[in-house]
């Protein structure tokens, strides 16, 4: 899905600066804004491509929890 009026990069730019240490898990069955693109290959964001098995997006969101928890601990 897309958020009315806003692009993804948009959304994750003001998620960062609300809740910075919050981990971002993005599903989509591509990486379309270069913003966004950017911050999945430098690790700012978890990137779980569609389709997914449950057990898929189980794990991914286990490791983005961890990690954002590792990060609010050594911050």
């Amino acid at each position: 899905g897309v958020m009315p009026g806003m692009s993804t990069a948009d959304v994750l730019t003001r998620a960062a600066e609300l809740a910075p240490t919050m981990g971002i898990l993005v599903c989509s069955g591509y990486v379309r804004e270069d913003l966004l693109h950017r911050g999945v290959e430098a690790g700012r964001y978890a990137f779980l491509a569609k389709p997914f098995t449950a057990e898929q997006l189980l794990g991914c969101v286990d490791s983005v929890l961890r990690s954002a928890t590792a990060h609010r601990t050594t911050s």
